[in-house]
């Protein structure tokens, strides 16, 4: 007699939870250290962004079904699109888009990274050049790097996305359970 297994597995692979997840273990590890903690929260902020980019192209796809001749699109874009499909409130969007503003310009100078020089001059006395030697110019996206505003962003976030979900899809958003799938076995026996 022999025993033939038929398996079949399913994962429900939604990028907007993996990103928010990343974007939670990024934000702990720099709060839990102090030297070199700039980088988690780059990564933090910047896998922020990814998160609210996936979570538009889910809740797109969700209402449009066919969602690809808009993920090129920016946010603004994208939301509006939405929008036109969403019952909410009109100051609904308003209220948390000065913060969605301030992660796109944050993200978009990583994710198109070019080359840039950057010149500081000041005028100063030498005991203050001499404690500013190691400082250097930043760039306004990397100014942006801090621990407010990275725990900030995940508040915001974290508050607009289930809002947003629920508008549109009319379900509860739960960020800190992501669905992982199903399988299952079927026996044959011969």
């Amino acid at each position: 007699m022999t025993i033939s297994v038929s398996v079949e597995k399913i994962r429900y692979y939604r990028p907007f939870y993996y990103h928010w997840h990343t974007a939670n273990v990024m934000l702990e590890q720099a709060q839990s250290k102090v030297k070199g903690s700039y980088y988690f929260l780059v990564s933090s902020l910047v896998f922020r962004a990814f998160t609210f980019e996936a979570f538009l192209n889910h809740v797109g796809a969700n209402l449009f079904g066919n969602w690809q001749e808009f993920e090129r699109k920016g946010w603004s874009e994208k939301l509006k699109i939405i929008r036109s499909r969403c019952p909410a409130p009109s100051n609904f969007y308003e209220d948390k888009w000065p913060f969605i503003e301030i992660l796109s310009k944050f993200r978009n100078p990583i994710a198109h990274g070019k080359d840039e020089d950057i010149i500081l001059n000041y005028d100063c006395t030498k005991e203050e050049a001499d404690r500013r030697r190691n400082e250097y110019p930043t760039l306004e996206h990397e100014s942006f790097v801090s621990l407010e505003n990275a725990a900030k962003i995940q508040e915001e976030l974290g508050c607009f996305m289930p809002r947003l979900y629920k508008a549109a899809l009319d379900k509860d958003l739960h960020l800190d359970c992501q669905p992982v799938g199903e399988s299952s076995i079927c026996l044959k026996v011969k």
